[in-house]
């Protein structure tokens, strides 16, 4: 016990020395995985008969020592569903969108050979990247303090800070060529996927360059009635209009400007 204690004050102390004013939440992961997310406003954390507990003006939340793997501070997630009607995220938050209903739903993604079947979750653990779908609009997503099991048969990837794609077999979000399908398409080599966006990225040799949504354990249609996608995956075009999956140096048509890849 005293080791946890001392670990704790350490982790805790080293907290606080982060400068926090750009965060709002402090989230807590277990070691199997499951976390919560409470606010800062007015937190304190004590240590009482072998437990954290963490409480606010909204909550107080009991949590193992034992068990405890780390905390830390997480900004509130806010996030654009697109006018293709779907969108992707990974969030440093605990996230229950139960009380949202219809108005944006979320799916852990798993990846076959060529198609992506997608599985609707409500609580969503920390560190998790999902697909959303919902109507175009912006929206800061509910985060909670209730205990939320990691979930399981998830293929995504995510992180907190951009990633500057410099080998093949990444994936992101996107209509299909002929806008009415969505799913994930190659990214090519120089573009940067924006931090919390998710992607998937594939060691198989003979990937298709498109994995198309085709099943959903809900209702949710994937047919889109527009080509308008998330700007994370591009295409880059030589001048004479060919499409080029791994640019290297020289000049290059991207959405309609000219690049340079130096």
């Amino acid at each position: 016990m005293k080791r946890i204690l001392t670990a704790f004050m350490t982790l805790w102390v080293g907290l606080t020395a982060i400068e926090a004013d750009d965060y709002t939440y402090l989230t807590i992961q277990n070691a199997d995985g499951s976390t919560s997310t409470v606010s800062l406003s007015a937190l304190t954390l004590n240590i009482s008969n072998g437990q954290l507990v963490a409480t606010n003006a909204e909550t107080s939340q009991s949590y193992t020592l034992s068990s405890l793997d780390r905390m830390y501070f997480a900004a509130s997630p806010d996030v654009t569903i697109p006018s293709i009607g779907w969108a992707t995220l990974y969030s440093e938050c605990t996230l229950d969108i139960t009380e949202l209903g219809s108005a944006l739903k979320a799916y852990t993604a798993e990846f076959g050979a060529t198609s992506v079947t997608l599985t609707q979750v409500t609580q969503i653990p920390a560190k998790t990247a999902i697909v959303l779908c919902g109507t175009t609009n912006s929206l800061t997503l509910p985060v909670t303090a209730t205990l939320t099991a990691a979930v399981n048969g998830n293929d995504l990837q995510g992180s907190t800070s951009d990633v500057t794609v410099n080998e093949d077999g990444y994936y992101a979000l996107r209509a299909s060529n002929d806008g009415t399908k969505v799913g994930f398409a190659t990214v090519s080599r120089q573009v940067t996927i924006p931090a919390y966006k998710a992607y998937y990225v594939s060691n198989a040799s003979n990937a298709p360059t498109f994995f198309v949504i085709t099943n959903t354990t809900d209702d949710t249609t994937t047919s889109i009635s527009n080509v308008n996608s998330e700007t994370t995956p591009t295409d880059f075009y030589n001048l004479r209009g060919q499409r080029v999956t791994t640019p290297s140096k020289g000049l290059y048509i991207v959405n309609g400007k000219k690049v340079i890849i130096k």
